[in-house]
């Protein structure tokens, strides 16, 4: 859990102690997924008071809402997402 935590902080430029409650409830729906924890830390440091937003789409796995969020516009994404947390 703490090289994930550590991905987030370094993402959103957060230092780890000052990570969000949501920070960990994050890190345990993307089952620590490099690749899910990487697309949501650069989404969080454009919009960082979307922490409570990405939690709920993960715990909905809405990924394609994440995505959609991004610059990233490839169906694949959604896929890869998916797969990487199962």
């Amino acid at each position: 859990d703490k090289k994930a935590l550590e991905i987030l902080a370094l993402y959103t430029k957060t230092e780890l102690k000052k990570l969000p409650t949501e920070a960990h409830s994050i890190v345990r729906e993307c089952k620590g997924s490099p690749l899910v924890l990487s697309l949501i830390g650069a989404l969080l440091k454009e919009k960082p008071n979307r922490w409570p937003y990405y939690l709920s789409q993960l715990q909905q796995k809405q990924f394609k809402r994440i995505r959609k969020s991004s610059s990233y516009d490839y169906d694949a994404l959604d896929q890869a997402m998916a797969a990487s947390i199962e």
